[in-house]
């Protein structure tokens, strides 16, 4: 083996490198400021590498692309301006975010951020609106009303309603100073302002007002003194918001049939504004009723002393002037009786009864579009009862559908009846009870719905030559049946009108007012009470969310959630928890708000 020992290699001429066309074998070290070419085999020494591989160690390595068709692992960072695709077991950290095209993301683990951005519309398993989640002590449905007990479980919103028998029953004196005789005061439920308000005549024939503060079973009345409008015969109110009420009466100089606005101020002695006065019949009436349809609408009923029709008309308030619209006859041949409208429940069809000639008690359905104030008649009359001479009569509306009337037939004796609205345009009449065997006259019938039952309230002739009684009604399907007589006031000549009362479901009571012949035709109140009403409805937390057996954790939507398991709401109305779970027109006492329907069967809750 030779050897070669030299300081330096040139090529032959001195100016370059020499050639080594056939390699060069090293066992030693290679020491070079820099290398170009393929390094072919281990390189595991290499610091800086120029298309390089198999390269082992820890160089540091510069290059455009790499493409590897296997894996490439990695102990340390990698950090890169734009990644594809990334797999990744363990965590990927991106310094400015991370977009996502086509594709999404799909996390197998969880996902934690401090905050999201964006639409929510597609996520599941999250509750989009406010929910609290709660033991329940019973088992609930989705739509119920759910309220909160003491000890931090949930249960439904529902009434016990415990039967009074005999009836309750109270009667004071309102005013001494002497009303007109043979006069039939109205009083209406001012339910926003919780505020009774009556309408009566004081010697003069003029109507004035009154308003009472109930306060547990006692009212406490505000006299107006001043007089309101001139009267004649019967008058009638109604409620149709805003402190807002239509007083429709016969005027005592022309005869006619008038309404008028009277807007109601409240607090120290009282007050009222009155709207300008309007005629609705150019002939002499008697007999009027009036029906509110919620805000600023009503239909008026009266009877033509001219021509014996009996009429229908609708009245549309702007501000406080009533727009009259077409008026429609019921009947050409009426006798000189009461005449009754009740609207059937919240719908546009109401009812009205009268006395038909050849002593026939006789009624039929209408419709009131509030839209165009326009009343339409539907179906035909249906006679209630023949034979009879019923001069005074009364209405009210139950539930599902049903009336009841009350009124003095044969024999004076007072009668009552379920009248079926039949779904479509007309009514059915059940079987007719005599409720009382005295002679009586003047009548009044009110419904309970909170102890479901019909309260009449009548004047005996027989007892005391005209004394104020009442007796609780109970209705069966389409029977009805009377339970014990009290008495309210044993003073003559006790004159309840048909409007003379009203059942108030934020008081639990019905309250009326009446005047007595007595000692110069004094005015009265009375209360009457068929049950006692226990309800939890103070304590409504939201609506069930989902149905939820007892003893589970429930998912109930609060203020500001959407419930839509309700049904038969009016849009963009308010709705207020009733004593029994249900969502209602009524606010009670306390005012509980339920919520405002955006649909027929969506309320936003608290709203």
């Amino acid at each position: 083996m030779s050897k070669v020992r030299a300081d330096q290699y040139t090529n032959k001429e001195g100016t370059g490198a020499p050639s080594f066309p056939n390699g060069v074998s090293v066992t030693g070290i290679i020491t070079a400021t820099s290398f170009s070419g393929s390094l072919a085999g281990s390189a595991s020494t290499a610091t800086v590498a120029t298309n390089a591989y198999g390269l082992v160690g820890g160089p540091n390595i510069s290059v455009g692309n790499i493409t590897a068709s296997g894996n490439v692992s990695v102990a340390g960072t990698i950090t890169s301006e734009d990644v594809t695709n990334v797999d990744s077991v363990g965590m990927v950290t991106a310094r400015n975010g991370v977009k996502v095209l086509a594709g999404g993301i799909n996390a197998v683990g969880v996902v934690t951020a401090t905050s999201f951005s964006g639409s929510g519309a597609n996520l599941t398993g999250i509750d989009a609106a406010p929910t609290v989640q709660l033991l329940t002590s019973e088992n609930l449905v989705a739509g119920d009303s759910v309220a909160l007990k003491t000890n931090g479980q949930l249960e439904k919103v529902e009434s016990t309603v415990t039967p009074l028998s005999p009836i309750e029953m109270s009667n004071q004196t309102i005013d001494g100073s002497g009303l007109n005789a043979w006069t039939e005061p109205a009083v209406a439920w001012d339910s926003e302002n919780s505020k009774l308000v009556e309408i009566y005549e004081e010697s003069g024939n003029y109507i004035r007002l009154r308003y009472g503060s109930i306060a547990g079973n006692s009212i406490s009345w505000t006299t107006i003194n001043t007089n309101v409008v001139e009267s004649a015969y019967q008058r009638s109110i109604a409620y149709i918001g805003g402190s807002k009420f239509i007083i429709i009466y016969s005027k005592e100089s022309d005869k006619k049939c008038h309404a008028v606005v009277v807007t109601m101020s409240y607090g120290g002695s009282g007050g009222f504004s009155l709207g300008t006065i309007i005629s609705i019949h150019p002939n002499e009436t008697r007999h009027v009723d009036i029906e509110s349809y919620g805000t600023d609408k009503a239909v008026a009923v009266y009877r033509s002393q001219y021509d014996s029709n009996v009429y229908a008309r609708p009245l549309s308030v702007s501000g406080t002037d009533i727009t009259a619209g077409t008026e429609v006859s019921y009947s050409t041949s009426s006798t000189l009786a009461d005449v009754q409208l009740r609207r059937l429940g919240s719908t546009a069809k109401f009812l009205v009864i009268w006395q038909q000639s050849g002593n026939v008690f006789t009624g039929q359905m209408g419709s009131y579009d509030t839209s165009t104030n326009t009343v339409t008649k539907l179906g035909s009359s249906v006679t209630i009862q023949s034979g009879t001479l019923s001069t005074y009569h009364s209405l009210a509306y139950t539930k599902d559908n049903k009336f009841l009337v009350q009124y003095s037939g044969i024999s004076g004796y007072q009668y009552s009846a379920v009248l079926t609205h039949d779904g479509s345009n007309s009514f059915s009449v059940g079987t007719i009870a005599t409720t009382d065997n005295h002679l009586n006259t003047y009548c009044c019938v009110v419904y309970d719905s909170d102890a479901d039952k019909g309260i009449m309230i009548f004047k005996d002739l027989d007892v005391g030559s005209g004394s104020l009684w009442c007796r609780p009604l109970t209705i069966s399907g389409t029977t009805v049946s009377a339970g014990n007589r009290l008495e309210i006031n044993g003073t003559n000549g006790c004159n309840i009108g048909p409007r003379g009362a009203v059942y108030i479901p934020w008081a639990g009571n019905t309250f009326g007012t009446y005047p007595a012949e007595g000692n110069a035709w004094r005015d009265y109140w009375f209360r009457v009470s068929a049950a006692t009403i226990t309800s939890n409805f103070a304590d409504f937390l939201g609506f069930s969310g989902g149905s939820f057996s007892a003893n589970s954790t429930a998912t109930i939507q609060i203020i500001g959630n959407i419930n839509t398991n309700q049904s038969g709401l009016t849009i963009g109305q308010l709705y207020y928890v009733q004593k029994d779970g249900s969502v209602g027109l009524t606010a009670l006492n306390p005012s509980v708000l339920a919520g405002r329907a955006i649909s027929a069967t969506s309320i936003i809750v608290g709203y």
